[in-house]
């Protein structure tokens, strides 16, 4: 192989990993909405060069993990809870539908991924691993969206489900945890899933839909929690209350 590609190959492997790891800090709720994401620091921190790390919040900022708010100025996403409706509104469309033509066209090799992925995320729900948790979520829902086998629709469900987790888990997060709230998506998750397995179209766009409509009444009942909770009424509150 070319020392170049080879070098090419290496730098876009460390760019792939720092993505990665941003990622996860975003979702997770280490970086706070609103906050400016500082170059030289995090290249520090990282122990990285300043060239992939340009490259790395260039591709969150692409799939909107990070806003642009001046020529250098970077910060995570704010939502306000007008925009958190309005997401929630979008994705039950967007994810029904998904769902609906994956039971019709997903492939014997897809249901076995989609199996493996379902089985994962339960996993991540006992262990109460919150962020491999919300990554086997997003790996739920890309595994949907190319089973629905339209790539305009499998990009806009990705865009979303992306967007979802930043105010999902920067929002929300609070000092106590519960896993009661991630259960019940995981059991939509299921429900979801089988009705996929068992290649019923109708059954598995209501139950996408049904499983969207819980998360949102999760996270208006999270958004109230929190208001109490920063009120003073309250000594904690679950830290991913709106999960879904």
């Amino acid at each position: 192989m070319d020392p170049r590609e080879e070098l090419w190959i290496e730098q876009k492997r460390l760019v792939d990993q720092v993505v990665e790891r941003l990622r996860d800090a975003i979702v997770s709720g280490r970086f706070r909405p609103g906050e400016r994401i500082r170059q030289e620091q995090l290249a520090q921190q990282m122990g990285i060069s300043r060239t992939p790390l340009r490259m790395a919040l260039s591709v969150l900022t692409s799939q909107g993990l990070l806003h642009r708010t001046g020529a250098r100025r970077l910060t995570v996403p704010e939502f306000t809870y007008q925009e958190a409706m309005d997401l929630y509104l979008l994705r039950e469309v967007v994810l029904g539908l998904a769902c609906r033509l994956a039971a019709e066209r997903v492939s014997d090799r897809q249901l076995e991924r989609l199996g493996t992925v379902m089985n994962d995320s339960e996993k991540f729900v006992v262990a109460e691993d919150w962020p491999g948790w919300l990554r086997a979520n997003e790996d739920l829902s890309t595994l949907i969206g190319e089973a629905a086998g339209i790539g305009l629709l499998s990009n806009f469900l990705d865009a979303i489900c992306v967007q979802a987790q930043v105010f999902r888990s920067t929002l929300l997060a609070l000092p106590v945890g519960s896993a009661a709230p991630v259960a019940n998506a995981a059991r939509e998750h299921r429900a979801i899933y089988e009705a996929i397995l068992a290649r019923d179209p109708e059954r598995a766009e209501q139950t996408a839909r049904d499983h969207v409509r819980g998360a949102r009444a999760r996270y208006q009942e999270a958004c109230q929690l929190r208001e109490r909770y920063e009120a003073g009424e309250l000594a904690g509150a679950g830290e991913l209350a709106g999960a879904g």
